[in-house]
């Protein structure tokens, strides 16, 4: 139920948006052709993720970069039904870019055992955690109220104590790396205190969350960054207290996610972060086209939300034998 007044309210929204402009009904033809997509798409992308996630480590195909990534630690927060979207994305990260020294599957509570031993036999870096170790006494009681809202409270736990451990670098589980990913082996290897982060749509963000300067630079995505330093959270988890303590009831009925990723943003802001350039994507305009647009030499990586979440899996072959 929660899930459906979330996409109702997202829908209340983007029509309102879009009216101003005399683009409503573009709007809600867009959307209709894409829950139209969506289910045409959705048996071919199930049998594809079937097969990657019952594949065993013979059946995959094993040719890793031959980078050692001594200085770099990964974190991806992993739900169970991602587990397959995980696996592909650690397989084209450790081909394209290298082996890091340390890769942290943080589940939110629903990996199995034997998802945790399905991911842990794919690669000797990867380790497996709880999202409740990143609690602390900075962000409990932010989380606490956050998670009344939005299931995404348990990535901001992750992200407001991320480890000052050199070069980190947090992961979503829709993410594939590319030919032209050397460019993120080459930052990564001279990253020093520099924090960098996926430039997002304008309307990822909330306007009332954040001010002046604050809205001026590149929206971020939360599902791509790279710390060189430990950022400070405390002035984000101010402003997320406040805004939490002044929700209409409205507003407490749809998902709160974007808080988590605003709040995100202005953490990286406040940090120096820079926008990651053209090489390192998150794309739907590509959405009617039955190729991958944003893939290959060209580029480093590509986030696959939700829209396009099917061409992820166009690539998954690459990475089995005798498909």
């Amino acid at each position: 139920m929660k899930k459906l007044l979330s996409y109702l309210l997202f829908l209340q929204i983007g029509i309102q948006r879009n009216a101003k402009t005399g683009d409503a009904l573009n709007f809600v033809t867009g959307e209709l052709k894409r829950l139209i997509r969506r289910f045409r798409h959705r048996n071919s992308v199930n049998l594809l993720r079937r097969k990657f996630n019952s594949a065993t480590y013979a059946d995959y195909i094993n040719d890793e970069c031959p980078e050692k990534l001594q200085n770099v630690v990964i974190f991806s927060l992993c739900y169970g039904e991602a587990v397959p979207e995980q696996k592909l994305s650690i397989k084209s990260f450790l081909r394209y870019v290298g082996t890091p020294a340390k890769w942290t599957i943080v589940s939110d509570g629903s990996i199995t055992i034997d998802q945790k031993d399905s991911l842990r036999s794919l690669h000797p870096s990867i380790d497996i955690r709880d999202w409740s170790e990143f609690l602390c006494e900075e962000n409990a009681c932010c989380f606490e109220e956050l998670s009344k809202y939005t299931v995404f409270a348990k990535k901001f736990a992750l992200m407001s104590n991320l480890p000052d451990q050199g070069a980190v670098v947090y992961i979503d589980t829709d993410i594939l790396f590319f030919e032209g990913a050397h460019h993120l082996r080459d930052l990564l290897k001279h990253l020093g205190k520099n924090c960098y982060y996926l430039t997002d749509t304008p309307e990822c963000l909330d306007p009332t969350f954040l001010e002046g300067a604050e809205l001026k630079v590149p929206p971020l995505n939360a599902g791509f960054v790279i710390q060189g330093k430990k950022i400070d959270w405390s002035e984000p988890i101010a402003r997320i207290n406040k805004t939490l303590a002044q929700l209409s009831p409205v507003q407490k009925m749809g998902d709160l996610g974007v808080i988590e990723q605003s709040a995100t943003h202005l953490a990286h802001f406040l940090a120096g972060s820079k926008p990651l350039n053209e090489k390192y994507v998150l794309e739907i305009s590509d959405i009617l086209d039955p190729e991958d647009r944003f893939s290959g030499p060209s580029f480093a990586m590509r986030h696959y939300v939700r829209p396009v979440r099917h061409k992820m899996w166009m690539h998954s072959t690459e990475y089995l034998r005798n498909t």
